[in-house]
């Protein structure tokens, strides 16, 4: 207390986080001192006595009108040399004054909140058109702690958008996310302007926006078909994801969809293809469109998902996905789409099973994973193919690391095969120096009720540690 009403300015910085942190709130007497603090000139201090103003609660209230004419104060983030090191309690605002000062009027109750909506929106909202990028983007983040109380404001954050840098658009990405539908008008109406059209990335940015609202953005579905058909294919693919995000399931976006899947663009049809696969119930005429970009290179994969999805028969569109397995440049993405699917692609796991014995074991291993996405419970005849790979040191170092933890998920290998697996425990190619996969392979010697003797050796030799019963995966810091 009387270290916060000292002249020098570190002090009463680190006096008043020091109050931030007390647990409880701070004595009245020093109320007088934090609104002083809140109207000096560098950001450092004001953060520190908006963070221990917080602790007062509805205490706090005689600070409501520092509180708000720091929403409108220039200095937002002018930090002096050496001070921002100083500051980062409980609740501490690496954004400036703007957004510590918020979150302080948001624990003063009802009263304080209604000064903030209906003084410190209007001081947020200017202060998007200030000059310094960096307090424009302050402003936004201060205005996402209202959610979609801040709408008021949608149109300044949605002129923002003009000459934005990064930050700033992240910024109001976030917010404007958390303002939702109120925003949608403004967004479009931003979209008409001719500085922005001729940007396809701002342009992109701003259906990027309007996609991550979803259904909140169905009113832009008609201006969103439109730009659907714009002559750069880069707004086109964005307003198609757009489209599929927001409700795919509405009639114009359907018809949309259908006709993007056809775009001369491959990019433009993937959006649509994926826009597609969310169809609820299927349209009739997709499944016939789908079944033909089977066999595009570009879409295949999109295309097989989607049947998969919507739950056509599953013959060509697995064995379109399984194929993708052996391609090292979309296999990855394959198994993804396989565990995306899950059950719902049921249908592919006898193709995957039959994968399981091709010759490369990069493929063997990644059809053993999606068959335990799709079909665990037909998953048995992966378990003698892993184990194959993994006790092989002449296959695949990369094949064999993948197949251990698969193993895991299936039934165990006898104890026959525990001798093999511990001599696995020297292998410097399947575990390389500081590899943690070594924790699986004993987790799965333990799992088998191996000799409790050899364990208890290879736990001092590999673990330092005495063997103990217990799973070793279940301590965060010991899976791989």
């Amino acid at each position: 207390l009387d270290a916060v009403r000292l002249h020098d300015r570190t002090e009463r910085l680190m006096a008043a986080e020091a109050l931030a942190r007390l647990g409880h709130a701070p004595p009245a007497s020093a109320l007088p001192a934090l609104r002083r603090m809140l109207r000096g000139p560098y950001a450092g201090p004001r953060i520190a006595a908006c963070d221990a103003l917080k602790a007062y609660g509805p205490d706090g209230s005689r600070a409501v009108p520092d509180l708000i004419a720091a929403l409108g104060d220039p200095r937002d983030d002018w930090f002096f040399p050496g001070e921002l090191h100083l500051l980062g309690g409980p609740g501490f605002s690496p954004g400036g004054v703007r957004e510590a000062a918020v979150q302080a009027l948001l624990t003063m109750g009802p009263q304080a909140e209604a000064r903030l909506l209906q003084d410190g929106i209007p001081r947020l909202a200017t202060a998007l058109e200030e000059s310094d990028e960096m307090e424009r983007a302050h402003a936004a983040v201060a205005l996402g702690y209202l959610g979609r109380k801040a709408a008021p404001a949608a149109p300044a954050l949605a002129r923002a958008y003009k000459g934005a840098g990064f930050a700033l658009m992240e910024a109001l990405r976030q917010t404007i996310g958390q303002v939702g539908p109120d925003s949608v008008r403004a967004l479009l109406h931003v979209l008409q302007d001719k500085q922005v059209r001729a940007s396809e990335d701002r342009v992109g940015y701003i259906l990027l926006l309007l996609e991550s609202l979803g259904p909140d953005a169905r009113a832009a579905i008609p201006d969103l078909v439109e730009l659907a058909k714009d002559p750069n294919p880069k707004v086109r693919t964005d307003a198609v994801g757009a489209l599929a995000h927001i409700d795919p399931n509405a009639k114009a976006v359907r018809a949309a969809l259908l006709a993007a899947a056809k775009d001369p663009d491959a990019l433009v049809r993937q959006r649509a293809v994926r826009g597609l696969a969310r169809l609820d119930p299927p349209a009739k005429e997709a499944l016939p469109l789908l079944r033909d970009q089977l066999a595009d290179p570009d879409v295949g994969a999109a295309a097989a998902y989607a049947l998969l999805r919507l739950g056509d028969d599953p013959k060509a569109p697995a064995k379109r996905l399984a194929d993708l397995l052996g391609v090292e440049e979309c296999a990855s993405d394959a198994v993804i789409l396989f565990q995306r699917l899950g059950p719902r692609a049921k249908g592919a796991a006898t193709t995957l099973i039959h994968r399981l014995q091709a010759a490369d074991p990069l493929v063997r291993v990644r059809a053993a994973d999606a068959l335990l996405a799709v079909a665990p419970e037909r998953a048995k005849p992966a378990g003698p193919v892993l184990l194959k790979i993994l006790e092989d040191p002449g296959q695949n170092a990369t094949a064999r690391q993948m197949a251990l933890p698969l193993l895991l998920q299936l039934d165990l290998p006898s104890r026959n095969e525990a001798p093999k697996l511990f001599a696995l425990l020297g292998d410097a190619v399947l575990f390389p120096p500081n590899q943690q996969t070594r924790y699986q392979l004993l987790e799965l010697l333990r799992r088998m009720d191996a000799d409790h003797t050899a364990l208890r050796e290879a736990y001092h030799k590999h673990l330092g540690t005495d063997f103990t019963p217990d799973s070793l995966l279940d301590t965060k810091d010991r899976v791989n």
